[in-house]
This record gives structure tokens, sequence and C-alpha cells, in this order.
């Protein structure tokens, strides 16, 4: 009854018949690996402009300490933005990943290229998990260790505003004119 049909062959025939499924593992598995990694970098990216803001608010924070705000309630606080921003980013995308509009766009070089019919979308609980919880508890982890190593200094150095000196080394410009 197809007038184009040239030739039938029963899927366990066809090699290709797997090839679109296998296709869309390696996209995901890839993704996923892409992601946390993308994550981690925006992450210490974030916690380098909130580092840079203790730096600038060095001496409030010293007469925070001198007054007795302790160190773990000024982690909180600097904590809650990047897990706030990273919390709405992961919802945000998330939620447009999810669209029919987003999955129109991760599916369209599959239904491009192998010849079926359009899928019915699978919601599974643990893309919910990596998209929307893990976002701020990476921005969290990462940023806690950095604040926490900058935090970690006495009120009065925080308050004069002092940075500890690193040592610096003759370096060896070979013949270049430069003064050493």
């Amino acid at each position: 009854e197809i007038s184009n049909l040239i030739q039938f062959l029963p899927v366990e025939d066809n090699p290709r018949a797997g090839a679109s499924a296998n296709d869309q593992i390696v996209n995901k598995e890839v993704g996923l690996l892409a992601g946390v990694i993308i994550m981690v970098l925006i992450t210490y990216v974030i916690s380098v402009f909130v580092v840079h803001s203790i730096d600038k608010e060095a001496s409030i924070i010293g007469a925070l300490y001198a007054l007795g705000v302790k160190r773990k309630e000024l982690i909180r606080h600097y904590l809650m933005l990047p897990m706030i921003v990273t919390f709405l980013g992961g919802l945000i995308g998330t939620t447009l990943g999810y669209s029919r509009w987003g999955i129109d766009i991760q599916m369209g070089d599959c239904y491009d290229y192998f010849s079926m019919p359009v899928l019915e979308a699978i919601y599974e609980p643990y893309l919910l998990v990596y998209g929307i919880i893990m976002p701020p508890v990476v921005a969290a982890l990462v940023n806690y260790f950095v604040i926490r190593k900058r935090l970690n200094q006495p009120a009065l150095r925080l308050i004069r505003g002092e940075q500890k000196k690193r040592k610096e080394r003759d370096i060896n410009l070979g013949n270049l004119g430069f003064i050493n």
C-alpha cells in the first residue's frame, strides 16, 4: 500500500535500528559529564567574585569579627548569593530543557539523521536532581572551601587590610633586556 517502499527489512536484520538509541545514550553521558565540568568551572568563577568582594570588605569583616560575629555566620552569608544564583539557573535551564521547545532542539539532530517517529519525552527524576539540586550543592561546596580559607584570618589583620605576602623570586629572563 506504500508507493515508495522498495524493500522491507526486519528490525533484527537492520544494523542501524539501534544506532539512534546508542547515539542518544552517548549524547546523554557526554552531556552529564560536560555539565559537571562546566558547573564546577562556573562555581569557581563565582567564588572568585565572592573572594574579591571579601577582600574589598575585609575591614568591615574584621570589625564584625571583633564585635563577635562568627566565621560560620559570615560563610553562610557569602554562600547565599552563589547558591541562589545557581539554583535559579538550574531551575530555568531544567525547565527549558524539559519544555517542548527544548526537547525538539535536543532531539533535532536525531530526527534529521534517523528515520524515526517523534518519541514521547521521559522525565527522569535523576535529571531533575542533576539540573535543580546539584548546582547549588556544587556551588556551596566549591565556595565554602574558598570562602573559609579567605575568612580564616585574625580580626586585626582584616581590619588593617593586610594581605598575606607572597615570596617573590628572581626570575631568570635569559638574554631579554628586562631588569630582574
